[in-house]
């Protein structure tokens, strides 16, 4: 049980109560959070497959942009890849589109090459920016491999530097070495930020 030394005195701490007094504006925020108003604009579709190239090899089934829609509703929604793919086609059915939807494998294979900082464009950015740091644990074996073969443990350590706004998008990012600190990691990630702060 946690915090085992305060149980004798826990009876004394009152639970919070939180009373809901705007019923009206209430309701209507639940109501809210089920309403999908999504569109595509012509201009979306026009360029949904990709231009020819002429280039030698198959070509592309699927647009950068076609990609990106995938991505930025599976981000949006915080779906899996197979039930982004679900979404896609019903939301195609239900505007009685002749658009094909990419697949999951290719939504996942192409968002890799896709540029983060395109999806984090596309909603409007905030005015903050707030600067903090995580330490990865980067392993040379496996820990399994270490135990079993007693090998000594090669373990080193890296400092992810991120940089966020208040709506808690991610603007930049940096990975150094420990011994950098926030403030020198600053100014490289003030570089990546494109929009105005």
């Amino acid at each position: 049980m946690p915090y085992k030394h305060n149980q004798s005195r826990r009876h004394k701490i009152e639970k919070a109560h939180y009373k809901v007094t705007n019923w009206p504006e209430y309701n209507e925020a639940l109501r809210q959070r089920g309403d999908i108003t999504i569109w595509f604009t012509e201009e979306a579709l026009a360029p949904w497959r990709p231009a020819k190239t002429g280039a030698r090899g198959r070509p592309q089934e699927y647009s950068d942009l076609a990609i990106e829609t995938a991505s930025f509703i599976r981000q949006a929604f915080h779906l899996p890849l197979r039930q982004t793919e679900g979404f896609m086609n019903s939301l195609s059915r239900l505007m009685k589109s002749t658009i094909s939807i990419p697949d999951y494998s290719s939504i996942s294979k192409r968002s890799i090459s896709i540029p983060m900082h395109v999806l984090s464009q596309a909603m409007e950015p905030g005015s903050l920016v707030i600067v903090d740091s995580t330490g990865l644990k980067v392993y040379g074996k496996d820990e399994w491999h270490q135990e079993k073969h007693d090998v000594p443990v090669r373990r080193t350590w890296r400092k992810l530097h991120l940089a966020i706004d208040e709506h808690h998008q991610v603007l930049a990012c940096e990975l150094t070495t420990p011994d950098v600190g926030d403030p020198s990691a600053v100014a490289d990630l003030l570089t990546q930020i494109a929009t105005p702060i």
